[in-house]
């Protein structure tokens, strides 16, 4: 059997640059016929209204907002999974992360004043995958590959396709996990 999975895809419900509500984007997604979807909405400094920063609760469940309306339209043949496109602090760089759960979000500390080592190691020590999101955009800066499972290779906002083949090369130069 064969699965069609968009797995970088935000909702406007949470990110700035979601196009989307998250009803309307699954039923997108439904009609073009995919299995299903990850909601990798960004947590990151752009996403948290002040008052969010201060209040840990009301933050995560702010960034869950998208992936939970999403949730609500999951059927037997359309998953709606979680993942993060992350940003910490400290970066230009965003990371996106697969297996990760409600429960991981609340528990662990506030994300945004992570480093990639310590995220890294955070995230897959409980399982996750860590890749670096468009890697080779404008601004990004190349980490070390030994702190990522993988990076994104083909990205649909990238200004040349050119970075697209440079990210796969890179990736499969240092045996990453590719995603598209």
């Amino acid at each position: 059997m064969e699965y069609k999975y968009e797995i970088h895809a935000h909702t406007k419900n949470t990110s700035w640059c979601g196009q989307l509500d998250a009803e309307e984007l699954v039923k997108k997604y439904k009609e073009a016929g995919y299995s299903g979807i990850v909601i990798t909405d960004h947590y990151s400094p752009m996403t948290f209204h002040i008052s969010e920063f201060f209040n840990k609760k009301k933050a995560i469940d702010h960034f869950l907002e998208g992936y939970r309306k999403a949730k609500q339209f999951e059927t037997e043949e359309f998953s709606v999974l979680l993942g993060v496109e992350l940003r910490f602090y400290a970066t230009v760089n965003d990371y996106l992360i697969y297996g990760v759960n409600e429960e991981m979000l609340y528990e662990l500390p506030f994300l945004l004043s992570l480093y990639i080592k310590r995220a890294s190691r955070i995230f897959r020590e409980r399982g996750c995958i860590f890749l670096q999101a468009h890697p080779f955009r404008n601004g990004m800066q190349i980490v070390k590959p030994e702190l990522l499972d993988g990076v994104e290779i083909f990205n649909g906002h990238m200004d040349h396709d050119s970075r697209n083949v440079i990210a796969q090369i890179w990736a499969e130069k240092f045996g990453l996990k590719r995603t598209a």
